[in-house]
């Protein structure tokens, strides 16, 4: 077994790779030395699907890859949203008077 584990991330369009070592290992994961943590370190559970880091740098890369799909998937639906709004302004359904009167979603009532 690694007395590492990976993570690939991107920092804008430069993408590198992150090494974390092992503390200690438990039966279904490993704590890291993290020092984004205010105890300075983090539980990595081993045997999810998605996981913050990997013992191997393919399944580390893999990860990375499914990290930026879900991430594209939720800019696209962001940008379908952006594109409808400017739709309904274009077309004179979206106006000042109808924003008036439009209640605040936030403003729940108890």
């Amino acid at each position: 077994m690694s007395e590492k584990l990976y993570r690939v991330v991107n920092l804008g369009k430069v993408v590198y790779l992150e090494e974390y070592n092992i503390l200690r290992r438990t039966k279904c994961g490993a704590w890291i030395k993290y020092s984004f943590s205010l105890r300075g370190e983090k539980f990595v559970n081993l045997t999810t699907v998605k996981k913050f880091a990997c013992e191997t740098l393919e399944e580390a890369f893999h990860q990375f890859q499914k990290r930026k799909e879900r991430q594209q998937e939720i800019l696209r639906n962001k940008l379908d949203d952006i594109s409808k709004i400017l739709g309904s302004i274009k077309l004179g359904e979206l106006t000042i008077e109808k924003i008036r009167e439009q209640k605040d979603p936030f403003d729940l009532e108890w």
